[in-house]
């Protein structure tokens, strides 16, 4: 991930806005963690409780994280605990129903990604 973001800031394809998915927002977080510069990231699931995020803090572009309530890898109370350190004015959304993989969910995902889009 350092490599590509380090591309395209190369090509002066800035600014960069990062979207992850479960692994990838540690990926993504550990990118920040270098130095890379970000405008805008998004955390969908973070993976809480089988990665340690303890290392992942101030993350001043980090505007929304995402997690279901039937998630057992991205717990929603323990994600919303870490969130402080991350940063304290991200946005927290919790699916009513949802649970790791977002199966019947996908459309509900959608929607709350596209509304948080359009403001950045």
């Amino acid at each position: 991930m350092v490599g590509a973001v380090s591309y395209l800031t190369d090509l002066e394809l800035a600014p960069i806005d990062l979207v992850g998915y479960s692994f990838g927002t540690w990926v993504n977080a550990q990118t920040l963690n270098r130095g890379i510069l970000i405008k805008n990231m998004i955390m969908v699931s973070p993976p809480v409780a089988f990665i340690d995020f303890s290392d992942i803090s101030d993350l001043p572009c980090l505007k929304l994280v995402v997690t279901g309530d039937q998630d057992e890898i991205a717990p929603a109370e323990q994600v919303k605990r870490l969130l402080p350190e991350w940063h304290p004015k991200a946005e927290f959304e919790v699916i009513t129903g949802a649970d790791h993989f977002y199966i019947g969910y996908l459309k509900t995902l959608s929607s709350v990604l596209s509304s948080h889009l359009k403001k950045y």
